[in-house]
């Protein structure tokens, strides 16, 4: 077994690189995954993330003043020399849905400026990778969408981050420098797999929604069913359950088999998707493909989920036509 090489150079940094693993079963080569530098603190300290910091806050601000004086200004046209107690049902409507139009358009321009300056600031700092780094799709996408992919990314936001990640390798998965040594000693096979269940039964996001719900219904009975951390807490949830409903997934557990992953009705492959792992000492697990985002946190324990995903995920002869559950 081969462990994934790194180039230190000296700086502490482990210099991303395509890493093979020897197979157990035959002498056949094993698809390589890319460890990925740690690398963030770079742009952390480079200039253009201290303008965008800066930016961002000049916005929010100017926006909070701007929303707050339109409540004001709306407040005195509609209903001149009277209080908040004194406005009539029709006062309170126009009110209230003439500053959500406003702060919604608002919080529209100031989400625009920021994307504009985010994309600013990646272009800037991108042009300090080297063209021969592995990783440089990988780094350059997530400069380009501010972070790693996130389960609430809409499809085409995903879809843009796989052609950027793509455009500079093929590979199936990037791991962080500590999961790449964890892979290293894992179990590979050419022999075929058959699919297995990750994780305990609870369906991906599962475990979020309980929480979720359980700190909304406690905002509620505390504070009221209509007062703002109700609001706050209960958009998640909501968003989360709709996902999982459309996925047909609230209800059913990730399986993975040879080159697959599938979360109730919704299938990631290694035809149109990629892995990425991070974190310590479990480790979180993100797929990302063209249907969306799958997170899991998954033990790296020898024998554990994350061997397994591993062992099918990377399988250097993936059966797209295997079935998650017997028919």
């Amino acid at each position: 077994m081969n462990p994934v090489h790194t180039d230190d150079a000296g700086t502490g940094d482990a210099h991303a690189h395509a890493a093979g693993h020897a197979p157990h079963s035959t002498d056949a080569v094993m698809p390589a995954c890319v460890t990925v530098p740690r690398w963030r603190w770079r742009v952390y300290v480079h200039p253009a993330s201290w303008m965008m910091g800066v930016f961002t806050v000049v916005v929010l601000g100017i926006l909070t003043a701007t929303v707050v004086g339109a409540f004001f200004a709306v407040s005195f046209i509609a209903a001149p020399n009277a209080s908040i107690s004194q406005w009539s049902t029709v006062q309170q409507v126009t009110i209230i849905v003439t500053d959500l139009v406003i702060a919604a358009g608002g919080f529209g321009l100031a989400a625009l400026l920021i994307r504009r300056a985010a994309a600013m600031a990646a272009r800037a700092f991108e042009a300090t990778i080297p063209a021969s780094e592995p990783a440089r799709g990988f780094m350059v996408a997530e400069l380009q969408e501010s972070g790693p992919p996130r389960d609430n990314w809409t499809k085409s936001k995903t879809k843009r981050w796989i052609r950027k990640v793509r455009s500079g390798s093929d590979t199936r998965a990037y791991l962080s420098p500590w999961i790449a040594d964890r892979a290293a000693k894992f179990e590979r096979t050419d022999r075929p797999l058959e699919p297995e269940q990750i994780g305990d039964g609870m369906a991906s996001g599962g475990r979020t929604l309980f929480i979720y719900t359980v700190m909304c219904v406690f905002a509620a009975w505390r504070f009221g069913a209509f007062s703002p951390l109700v609001i706050g807490f209960g958009v998640g949830p909501i968003l989360l359950l709709i996902r999982l409903i459309r996925r047909r997934a609230l209800f059913t557990p990730v399986m993975v088999g040879q080159g697959w992953v599938q979360h109730g009705v919704v299938r990631w492959t290694t035809d149109d998707s990629v892995m990425i792992a991070d974190g310590w000492p479990n480790s979180r697990v993100r797929v990302i493909g063209p249907q969306g985002v799958l997170t899991m946190r998954v033990s790296t324990k020898r024998g554990n989920d994350f061997e397994s995903l591993w062992m099918r995920w990377m399988h250097p002869h993936p059966n797209l036509t295997q079935q998650a559950f017997d028919a």
